[in-house]
């Protein structure tokens, strides 16, 4: 799984204005373990958690400095459908994570039971709405990801990963830079990789 900063909540989803303490008996790398764990049971691709924890230079969670938000968002890939579940219940990082990977077990568990159409119509409601969808947005074309990145198309691995960062800082609407050019941005990191 790749861990994303800063937090790409979802054009639409409504914040939690109110945070519980979750009663989560696992600590962070157990709730993470446990998210991997469900995902690769339920054959999603394309998997990155975004949180606002600054990342190391090897790309890993530091969980040693306070997270601006404490909201996760896990976006995969499932059957060729782009996925998002965010949440930000809970005043801490760990426990949205927990409840996340809690929510994908029990989805799971319909699929055990013989009720995958269920399962299917569910995830439906967490299918990954780009910005340009939004009402009132005009939809703007498509650029190819390198273009949007600003890299060759067989850049490796590293050179997309850095642009995106890059990229990112710069168009994040915290930093002055729109919705949409955002979005334009997150979208061309996970079709590139």
């Amino acid at each position: 799984m790749i861990y994303q900063y800063p937090l790409a909540w979802p054009v639409g989803w409504p914040r939690t204005k109110y945070q519980d303490y979750g009663q989560f008996k696992v600590d962070y790398d157990q709730a993470v373990r446990d998210l991997a764990y469900e995902l690769e049971r339920l054959e999603a691709a394309s998997a990155y958690l975004s949180t606002d924890q600054p990342l190391r230079i090897n790309d890993t969670p530091r969980r040693d400095t306070r997270a601006d938000s404490t909201g996760v968002a896990l976006y995969f890939t499932r059957h060729g459908k782009d996925i998002c579940i965010p949440c930000d219940k809970f005043a801490s990082v760990r426990d949205n994570i927990r409840a996340i990977g809690l929510t994908l077990q029990n989805l799971r568990q319909m699929e055990r039971y013989g009720t995958s159409q269920m399962v299917d119509a569910a995830f439906q409601g967490f299918t990954a709405i780009p910005a340009s969808a939004t009402a009132g947005i005009p939809v703007r074309p498509k650029r190819p990801w390198h273009e949007v990145l600003g890299v060759s198309p067989d850049a490796p691995r590293e050179v997309i990963e850095a642009a995106g960062k890059a990229m990112q800082r710069k168009t994040h609407p915290d930093a002055g830079g729109s919705d949409e050019d955002f979005q334009e941005v997150q979208d061309a990191i996970s079709e590139a990789l």
